[in-house]
């Protein structure tokens, strides 16, 4: 692996392993141990602020502060989360907490805790397991492990308490991956008791605990199900489809069996939400004019809707009531993809898609009797969509001599993945396209920051970094929701 880059090799296993506990990138246990990166892990990074935005909505401030310790820092056991939650001056305990109070805030952030892995928003890592240390002539086992402690703990905000030396735990099988120096005996900390368990064989096993990305992506799936049924029926059946979505199903990342696979890691995606009865799903919803109203709402969202392909909202069956989530989520995505063909093609170019989906293939003189413009925007749209290879053309002669005016040409759509992907490959092109512009404003203000943070600026200078600040937000806002929209065709 060394032979491809440029680090020497120290570098390259401090980034390896750097990469491993933020999981973007996985071994396995071979000889010699194969490396694989995990690019669907390293894109949805991009997504973390509204991952602490979501967790906002759902487990408050306390909550959304956890998430984001833990997706600043990676896995770690929970003793060092709550360590560090205390000791971070913008949580909610200021950066230090009275010894009376500690017992009482470390027992309510356990529980909130237990209260998000219960709903699958974090999860543990996968096991690794230790080996045996002695410290002098006793043999420490169970939860008395000590261990070698590296004093690469980021202390950015950290008090005496929390600042502790984090354990580096040692998988018994990969000493090439995880291996370190030999361990210093006066350099030791004791392992927290809750963050150590131990199997049936006695083996040692340190629990760490890191955010489910994939299972926030679910609860964004959720949310646009519950706008779509507000648009198409109305709020009492959003409240139903939100007060079902409440259960949610655990969806994680999916390791390939073949590390050389580029098969995505996020799995499929759920069609339909987890099932409830009508007694559970009546004592979910808070509003009592829904409650009232409750039978003769199901019974309607289980009709077929046009605008979902004529399927319906709910499903039931003997184990309950789901939401079809894959109709909901197929209408999204294909309005989403309809309104970004009309961004590159304008509206002629939108209104042929939508005929093309409908009616699969037309002529070309049928295309302009029913889109609603001029024959030259017409063939001009089409022209530019099949240059792009979003509409194809097929000759079908209807003589032997093949002339031209007695060939019908057909149009049509390609395969719908294949209409999504070149979507989401543009914008991926324009999100590299928006970063290497941020890169060049900022080299050409770089003296300018430096002087900034040592002296006064003049009124021009003021002037040019008050407009360079402006830039750099336009840029941002535009990197988001370009964002957004890909991952809502790609991963939705």
């Amino acid at each position: 692996m060394p032979q491809g880059v440029v680090y020497n090799h120290s570098k390259l296993r401090r980034s390896v392993l750097v990469l491993i506990h933020h999981g973007i990138m996985d071994f396995k246990l071979k000889a010699p141990p194969v490396y694989f990166c995990n690019p669907d892990a390293a894109l949805l990074r991009i997504r973390h602020p509204r991952v602490v935005v979501h967790a906002k909505e759902l487990f408050g401030d306390d909550g959304a502060h956890l998430i984001k310790l833990l997706l600043q820092h990676g896995r770690m056991p929970l003793g060092y989360l709550i360590d560090l939650f205390i000791a971070d001056p913008q949580g909610s305990c200021g950066g230090s907490l009275p010894e009376s109070r500690q017992a009482a805030k470390i027992a309510q952030l356990t529980t909130l805790v237990e209260q998000i892995i219960e709903k699958h928003y974090i999860e543990y890592c996968p096991k690794a397991m230790m080996k045996p240390v002695e410290d002098g002539h006793q043999k420490l086992s169970g939860a008395e492990v000590y261990e070698k402690m590296e004093g690469t703990t980021s202390k950015r905000g950290r008090s005496a308490t929390a600042a502790k030396k984090r354990p580096k735990l040692e998988p018994e099988n990969d000493e090439d991956a995880w291996n370190t120096d030999k361990p210093d005996k006066s350099d030791t900390t004791k392992i927290k008791t809750e963050d150590v368990e131990e199997d049936e064989s006695g083996n040692l096993y340190q629990k760490e605990l890191r955010v489910n990305a994939v299972q926030f992506l679910q609860y964004a799936r959720g949310r646009c199900c519950i706008d779509l049924v507000f648009r198409l029926v109305n709020e009492h059946a959003a409240s139903v489809v939100e007060s079902i979505l409440s259960k949610p199903l655990k969806v994680s990342f999916e390791v390939p069996k073949d590390p050389a696979s580029t098969e995505s890691c996020i799995p499929s995606m759920p069609t339909h939400s987890q099932a409830v009865t009508m007694d559970e799903l009546s004592g979910m919803i808070r509003s009592h004019d829904t409650q009232r109203r409750l039978p003769d709402i199901v019974d309607s969202l289980q009709n077929p809707f046009p605008q979902l392909g004529h399927t319906t909202i709910l499903r039931s069956d003997r184990n309950g009531i789901a939401v079809n989530m894959e109709a909901l989520i197929t209408a999204h995505r294909n309005a989403q993809m309809e309104f970004l063909l009309s961004k590159q093609f304008g509206p002629t170019g939108r209104r042929i898609y939508k005929l093309l989906t409908a009616k699969k293939v037309l002529e070309e003189r049928d295309i302009m009797a029913n889109a609603l413009a001029g024959e030259q925007e017409v063939r001009v749209s089409l022209f530019r969509m099949k240059v792009t290879e979003y509409l194809y053309v097929r000759e079908v002669p209807t003589a032997l001599d093949r002339n031209p005016k007695s060939t019908l040409f057909l149009w049509h759509l390609p395969p719908n993945e294949v209409v999504r992907s070149r979507l989401v490959t543009g914008m991926y092109k324009n999100l590299r396209n928006l970063y290497q512009r941020r890169q060049v404003e900022f080299k050409q203000i770089e003296q300018l920051l430096i002087r900034a943070e040592s002296s006064w600026l003049t009124d021009d200078q003021s002037e040019k970094m008050e407009k360079w600040n402006s830039t750099q937000d336009t840029i941002a806002l535009a990197f988001l929701s370009v964002y957004e929209a890909a991952l809502g065709i790609e991963y939705f």
